[in-house]
């Protein structure tokens, strides 16, 4: 059983539907400071009634929109479910051990009709909460309506909230207290160390016999935190995994069990710290970890968990971050689905996080009122436009994104490098996927058209072979002039322009891709019709090799023509240099 949707509508500053999509398993949430990402998160935590003691129950709480003064309307929160037959009798049969009697008969109708579709809506007003499902309105009461639906809701995958900035790990687990997250983790702890372990007998046992369990348990939990920190440790040197050994000691003192941690490595003392005077990336992590190796949830099943990660790793250095985000589709393809928002690009690298997946999350004026919506990164329009256009405007919201496009800074070390100067990285991803060049030949993305020419005085100084290539339109030749003026008739014969084979008014890099190879390449990638320019093309250029031969195989004479004639105009130049020499 599990959620294929989410559906939310009027929690705080959603006052407008909107629908999470969860068939996705890595889904990014990116969007500038209070534009409502952390607001998605913990409306889809608050549907799952176990978690409303969690966190003191903030997420439950506040929810009218501040930025309406009318009469807020309920919050509902649905869950679109997928599930067998068999899981759908099994969560009525369940119910029917807490319902009267009275209702069985009804109870046996619906048992004898098994579903493998529905929804259940929690509904909260104040202080009221209640779930209701039209899969089982012939319920007449609302405490059976509600038994039946929580029935489905104990079946559901749990879900996991990781707040970077607010939730800590405690020091201590208190022995008398089994029902809260922390004792459940520890209990999970020794369990797993050994099955027959259990927290709330270990103060009862003899000496000799509990000093052996605990041993037993801080070597096994020693172990975890080891393998999973190994590549996040501020210590290690690239490549990562050489981070120090993670040792942990428990102590019983009458009913708690008090929590330390060292890290045996040459780098920093061998010293024990409790749990929270760690450095905060540790604490960040410690928490992820320890509820993913040991899910608190009595609902945790193998694959299923939905992961609500709110700013992850915003404490870790960068290449911690670029680590992370290998973490991130790992636990997405063994753990379960990964909600996450960020702010960082390093979190964003398109080699882990599909761009498809990216939702970009702002704030609306709609009529007198504020409201959160969502866009898709394919279906963002690109600068005002959804259809091939790359006139970008670089607003704070896809900033992340654009830096995670970037490749790393130029490496210029190889006297004999060929290196094309382009306008931009879609420029650049377009030349690696259909110029057919060679190698050696390298591709500098600028920051625009005029940027070419601050670029220029680079590669003249460091004596390199170089093509400026410019699109093919006024304003670009006029940086093409500019560029003539600034470095001279001879360093002019290495400028050129995009070939424009059929007289059209401009041609930028997106013009050389005919019409129909849009729309081929695209349902090649199962984007949407009105997908972006840049999005196509970087989902394309990170796209798997096999995936990629195949399109360029189905591509049409007009664009393989276009491509042909701007490689002969770079081989051109490059050639003349090697007469040169």
């Amino acid at each position: 059983m599990k959620i294929t949707n989410f559906k939310i509508k009027n929690y705080r500053a959603i006052s407008k539907e909107l629908s999470i999509d969860l068939t996705r398993r890595i889904i990014p949430l990116v969007g500038i400071n209070e534009c409502g990402k952390t607001t998605i998160l913990q409306s889809i935590f608050c549907f799952d009634f176990n978690n409303d003691n969690l966190y003191d129950g903030r997420h439950l709480k506040n929810i009218d929109n501040l930025y309406s003064t009318a009469k807020s309307e309920p919050c509902k929160i649905t869950a679109e479910i997928s599930c067998t037959k068999e899981e759908y009798t099994q969560a009525l049969i369940n119910a029917k051990h807490k319902l009267p009697t009275d209702t069985h008969i009804l109870l046996q109708e619906y048992i004898t009709q098994p579903q493998t579709t529905l929804q259940i809506t929690r509904s909260i007003i104040g202080e009221r909460k209640q779930y209701t499902s039209e899969n089982f309105m012939r319920f007449n009461r609302f405490e059976e309506y509600n038994t039946v639906c929580q029935s489905f809701i104990e079946m559901l995958p749990c879900t996991l909230y990781n707040d970077d900035f607010t939730e800590r790990p405690v020091n201590e687990i208190d022995l008398t207290q089994p029902n809260s997250d922390w004792y459940i983790i520890f209990n999970k702890v020794f369990q797993s160390a050994n099955k027959d372990y259990n927290l709330a007998e270990l103060a009862k046992l003899d000496d000799r016999l509990r000093d052996s369990i605990i041993d037993d348990v801080e070597t096994h939990l020693g172990k975890n935190l080891t393998d999973a920190w190994s590549n996040f440790s501020p210590f290690s040197d690239p490549p990562a995994g050489r981070a120090g050994k993670i040792i942990t000691k428990l102590k019983l003192i009458e009913n708690r069990l008090l929590i330390s941690i060292k890290e045996e490595n040459k780098a920093a003392p061998a010293n024990f710290f409790y749990v929270t005077d760690r450095s905060k990336g540790f604490i960040w992590y410690y928490n992820l970890i320890m509820k993913i190796l040991f899910n608190p949830k009595p609902t945790a099943k193998q694959g299923e968990t939905i992961f609500l990660l709110d700013e992850p790793g915003s404490y870790l250095h960068e290449s911690a971050q670029t680590e992370l985000c290998k973490k991130i589709q790992d636990i997405s393809k063994t753990h379960g689905t990964v909600i996450f928002c960020t702010h960082s690009s390093k979190l964003l690298n398109p080699r882990y996080i599909p761009l498809n997946n990216v939702i970009i999350v702002e704030k609306q004026k709609i009529v007198n009122r504020i409201t959160i919506n969502i866009t898709p990164l394919p279906a963002r329009p690109a600068g005002g436009l959804i259809k091939n256009d790359t006139k970008s405007i670089k607003t704070t919201t896809l900033q992340p994104i654009y830096e995670a496009l970037l490749l790393p800074e130029f490496q210029s070390s190889i006297a004999t490098d060929k290196i094309i100067i382009v306008e931009g990285i879609y420029d650049m991803y377009s030349l690696h996927i259909f110029g057919g060049l060679s190698d050696d030949i390298k591709i500098l993305p600028s920051t625009g058209a005029s940027a070419i020419v601050s670029n220029i005085s680079y590669f003249i100084a460091y004596q390199k072979q170089y093509v400026a290539l410019w699109d093919n339109d006024k304003a670009r030749i006029s940086n093409k002039k500019k560029a003539t003026q600034i470095f001279g008739i001879y360093e002019s014969q290495n400028f050129i322009t995009l070939p424009n084979l059929n007289n059209m008014p401009k041609v930028r890099m997106e013009e050389m891709i005919a019409e129909e190879d849009y729309d081929m390449i695209k349902t090649a990638l199962s984007l949407p019709v009105g997908t972006a320019y840049e999005v196509m093309i970087a989902s394309l250029f990170f796209a798997k090799e096999t995936v990629k031969n195949a399109i360029l195989s189905e591509l049409s004479e007009k664009t393989v023509r276009n491509f042909f004639t701007l490689k002969s105009d770079i081989y051109a130049i490059f050639n003349r240099f090697d007469l040169q020499t």
